[in-house]
């Protein structure tokens, strides 16, 4: 999860545009308030979970053309959520 932002907004220099996801509500708004504070316009953050994030993006960004980075949790990625993004195909 992305947390306060930190790969999202250190990377969107080089991106069309970012998404970062984060289950807690509260550091979406912290994410959301970095990028305001450093003037990044082309970062978005969701709160949710990995798992339901392929259904929302897919439209937007093509996997082939889009990168994926990956700081999980001591307890990994789940086997669903690594399904969907070998299947998305960045």
């Amino acid at each position: 999860y992305c947390g306060g932002g930190l790969f999202a907004l250190s990377s969107a220099w080089a991106f069309e545009q970012v998404v970062g996801l984060e289950i807690s509500e509260t550091n979406v708004q912290s994410a959301r308030a970095n990028a305001r504070t450093n003037n990044i316009t082309n970062a978005k953050f969701e709160a949710g979970r990995a798992e339901d994030l392929f259904a929302n993006i897919v439209d937007s960004f093509p996997g082939s053309a889009s990168a994926v980075v990956l700081d999980p949790p001591r307890a990994g990625c789940s086997p669903d959520f690594l399904c969907q993004l070998l299947d998305f195909g960045p």
